[in-house]
């Protein structure tokens, strides 16, 4: 197996960018996929550089694992000379907030959801007033909130803003890891304040403890959804990117086509980022991504013109 890689910016502003590379593997009997790696350090992940390193030793991280999954399903259906997501119908997803402040009231792609997961946790007495305003906005009750604190709260100063939100928490669908995981405080805080909490950082350790957390988040850049399949059957399961390439973004919309059953998915993250020659390619349909044109996981003319390193 060999692999070579281009590395990419994912710009969010001219001083603010993520780093990544996609892949080409060649595969020992002559099949050529491609995948996205797409690591956040702040979270635990090593490194773009010695992700490739692991990768080129034969020695994948998780992350290493689950590219090399799909470089290898892309192959394959490269060598069919079809696209993989052509034959299934890619779910729902919600809206990416990332930042409360900046919410665009006029964007008219923005106007067509009714289901938000919003970034929350670092300011919260100010954005308790923007997420106010956000819930105005969408009065009807079918609009759905999914707030997602990344482990920044307490449970006291989850209690305190929960509290805060008075009638709106009916507005709420889940609280996705308000703070750090621990299965029987998780379960207390959910019965306690009838919230429904999602697990995503710790989301396999929950599948253990299902009254801890309603619903579970699948990462496929990092996951193997068969897990979530087989073991959490009693909780929701809903499948987002990893924030990645656009690449990857279609890879994580094939898990949540493919599973068992079709819930509201996060795969618009490519709206978080400026665009860029793939983005530019997404094709979108109200609510839903659809299929790229090209073989594989599309995106062919683009991954020809790339320059790649062995």
């Amino acid at each position: 197996m060999r692999i070579a890689y281009s590395p990419y910016e994912l710009r969010k502003s001219l001083d603010r960018f993520r780093v990544g590379a996609l892949l080409r593997v060649i595969f020992d009997d002559g099949v050529i996929g491609y995948a996205d790696c797409h690591p956040w350090p702040e979270l635990g992940d090593l490194p773009i550089d010695q992700q490739i390193l692991k990768l080129q030793q034969k020695q994948p991280t998780s992350l290493g694992v689950r590219s090399l999954y799909f470089a290898r399903l892309d192959g394959e259906y490269r060598d069919k000379r079809q696209n993989i997501l052509s034959e299934v119908k890619i779910p729902p997803s919600h809206w990416l907030i990332t930042h409360l402040e900046h919410v665009d009231y006029q964007n008219k792609q923005f106007l067509e959801f009714n289901c938000f997961k919003v970034k929350i946790g670092g300011r919260l007495k100010t954005e308790l007033q923007h997420l106010k305003k956000l819930m105005h906005h969408f009065p009807s009750k079918d609009a759905r909130f999914r707030l997602d604190f990344n482990e920044k709260l307490t449970p006291e100063t989850f209690q305190q803003f929960w509290e805060s939100l008075g009638d709106f928490t009916e507005r709420v669908e889940y609280c996705e890891d308000p703070f750090p995981y621990h299965g029987e405080m998780w379960s207390h805080m959910q019965k306690k304040y009838s919230v429904s909490f999602a697990c995503d950082r710790q989301s396999q350790q929950a599948i253990s403890h299902p009254g801890s957390a309603n619903t579970l988040v699948i990462k496929p850049a990092l996951q193997d959804e068969r897990l979530f399949v087989l073991a959490g059957q009693n909780q929701k399961l809903v499948v987002t990117s990893y924030l990645d390439h656009p690449f990857g973004q279609l890879c994580a919309a094939y898990v949540a086509a493919t599973l068992p059953h079709h819930t509201i998915s996060g795969l618009f993250s490519h709206t978080a980022y400026e665009i860029n020659p793939f983005s530019a390619q997404l094709i979108t349909e109200g609510t839903r991504l659809l299929p790229v044109e090209g073989t594989g996981f599309g995106f062919d003319s683009l991954l020809e013109q790339l320059i790649w390193t062995d």
